[in-house]
């Protein structure tokens, strides 16, 4: 029954795993403007389809079962997904590509990974500014570690 909705967090595991984190600072500031505009586009088309999945995925397990809930790892992983978007800001590549700019300005900002740096600018955005800052010093620590 919940094989399809597990298979899905699977998945999309691997998307938000290591498989992009090797991106930092150091590159974002090498790339021209249009490649940067490319990545995040990419970025969140990635994020649409996988929410618009699992939104399906959730439709079909729930589907005629009224006592059916969300399991934990699910509610967990739809806040995580939630914590790279921000709605006052909304999807605007130029403000979200000028906010990685100056982030990136800061010499200690320059080992963190580009996606890590769309979740920090999204959660300040947001007026999240304590998870923001405890996102950041997490990154700089584990950027200090490579």
């Amino acid at each position: 029954m919940y094989k399809k909705l597990i298979s899905l967090l699977i998945i999309s595991g691997f998307v938000f795993s290591g498989f992009n984190n090797n991106l930092s600072g150091n590159e974002w500031e090498n790339w021209s403007k249009n490649e940067k505009g490319t990545f995040l586009k990419g970025f969140y088309s990635s994020q649409l389809t996988l929410n618009n999945h699992l939104k399906n995925a959730i439709k079909y397990e729930s589907a005629g079962d009224p006592y059916w809930q969300k399991p934990f790892v699910v509610v967990m992983y739809e806040q995580n997904l939630k914590e790279f978007t921000s709605v006052k800001m909304g999807i605007n590549i130029d403000e979200l590509s000028g906010r990685l700019d100056a982030f990136y300005q800061d010499v200690e900002n320059k080992n963190i990974s580009i996606m890590e740096s769309i979740r920090i600018i999204s959660l300040r955005a947001e007026g999240d500014i304590e998870r923001a800052d405890w996102f950041l010093l997490q990154s700089r620590r584990n950027a200090g570690d490579n």
